[in-house]
């Protein structure tokens, strides 16, 4: 379990949790952007208020871990541990200072920025984002009417690019309508635009973070920081050693309490600890965008090839191995069915195909080239997610040696404290012995006079 201490305001609220700043400026820009805040997430607040209790109640969006640790009573401090959130949030010491006193920005200054600072612009621009997990639900009526829906993000009541109604249109358009014989193809369509959030690595206009991207870099920051504990360790024992071979003239106080401190070394483990547990969570829903295409392909197949006529599936031997007093009537027209292509075969070969049999001929094969269509971009799909579970599974086997690396860094720490404990422990009582000796001499020393 992770231990997370809660968010507390540096700055004093009212009653009605408005934040309550000396500057005048600085109060009229939350002010705004609290009353901005307000106004795009009224439509969503009442939704959610109207209809959160009702039966059957509304279901909400969720995040990462609502979605996965589902029996939790909240999750808000979970949330705020997201990699994506701490990706897309800026620390305040990220901030370039400014001086009031000299009314200068001192690392401008030190830099040579003149106008407008990039890095500023970047920070003050981040949002916060979190990975949201939303039902997508889809009712296939037939190979051409289709009803789906699919939540817009919390709050964007304008047009937004990365919403999924969008994205769709914007691919029906590049690919062409003419790709979409049925309306099987448009569903793959959309459980693609569904379940690609996190591996879309495309640009937008809503600055929407790369997920992928954000746990390589912060794998990556705390294999870096790793290193750098590793180095300060070994220069720390480097110091051990040499106290050691002072025949007890160093001072290894100092260096006890250092090596006590497993603070740095806890927050990196816990760090990556959370990191492999979210990826775990992306890797179960991954697999379950498998078995939820596996299902669609296989109600799909049964739609468009209720027979087994197309593609190489088994279902008319099948279906012939099967009961005849169950299966008569399928195998009877499986065999008119035989027997109307060889009749169509023999009459295309002599050039002799009559008209009502030409539109049987072109019907067969529109409903046998849609079924490969679909198949062949199912299948597509299907390789896809395979990939992107083989890519968060890599990802995660470099975040376990990662976080197995940092346990090894904990234990060499809490190894080398014990060594310097004990070596202390050892000089102590080294003194003591030889304050024992001294403290008998100076007794006989005593007696001898004394007598």
């Amino acid at each position: 379990m992770r231990e997370r201490n809660k968010i507390k305001s540096l700055h004093e609220v009212d009653d009605n949790g408005r934040f309550l700043i000396k500057n005048r400026l600085g109060q009229f820009l939350l002010d705004a952007a609290r009353l901005y805040e307000g106004m795009s997430n009224y439509r969503d607040k009442k939704l959610l208020r109207e209809y959160i209790s009702k039966d059957p109640p509304l279901h909400p969006r969720r995040t990462l871990d609502q979605a996965y640790h589902w029996t939790l009573n909240s999750t808000w401090e979970r949330d705020r541990d997201q990699v994506v959130y701490r990706h897309t949030t800026t620390e305040p010491d990220k901030f370039h200072k400014y001086d009031p006193g000299t009314k200068t920005w001192q690392e401008h200054e030190d830099f040579h920025i003149k106008g407008t600072c990039e890095e500023c612009k970047r920070n003050i621009q981040k949002l916060s984002r979190v990975i949201m997990v939303d039902q997508l639900w889809m009712w296939v009526l037939d190979a051409k009417t289709i009803i789906t829906c699919f939540p817009k993000r919390y709050g964007s009541n304008k047009q937004d690019s990365s919403a999924v109604h969008k994205s769709i249109r914007v691919r029906i358009q590049e690919i062409g309508h003419d790709q979409i014989r049925t309306a099987f193809d448009l569903g793959l369509i959309i459980i693609d635009e569904c379940i690609n959030t996190l591996f879309n690595r495309a640009r937008t206009t809503s600055r929407q973070p790369q997920v992928i991207d954000a746990f390589s870099k912060a794998i990556g920051n705390i294999m870096h920081k790793q290193t750098v504990a590793f180095e300060r360790l070994w220069r720390w024992a480097d110091n051990a050693s040499d106290i050691y071979k002072s025949n007890g003239n160093g001072d290894a106080s100092e260096l006890h309490v250092t090596l006590l401190d497993i603070h740095p070394e806890g927050q990196l483990e816990r760090e990556i600890k959370d990191i492999v547990e979210e990826l775990d969570i992306m890797i179960h829903i991954t697999k379950v965008h498998e078995k939820m295409l596996l299902a669609f392909t296989s109600s799909a197949e049964n739609l468009l090839d209720p027979f087994g006529k197309f593609g190489e599936n088994k279902k008319r031997e099948m279906i012939s191995n099967t009961s005849r007093g169950k299966t008569n009537k399928i195998a009877q027209s499986l065999a008119e069915y035989k027997e109307e292509g060889e009749s169509l075969a023999k009459h295309e070969k002599e050039g002799e195909v009559p008209a009502d049999e030409k539109s049987e001929k072109s019907a067969f094969e529109k409903r046998r080239d849609d079924y490969n269509w679909f198949k062949l971009n199912a299948d597509e799909l299907l390789e896809t997610i395979k990939g992107r579970i083989d890519e968060l599974e890599e990802l995660r086997k470099i975040a376990g040696r990662t976080a197995d690396s940092v346990k090894d860094l904990l234990e060499l720490k809490q190894q080398q404290a014990s060594v310097v404990q004990a070596w202390q422990a050892v000089r102590q009582s080294n003194e003591t012995i030889k304050q024992s000796q001294s403290i008998m001499m100076f007794t006989l020393v005593t007696i001898i006079f004394v007598s």
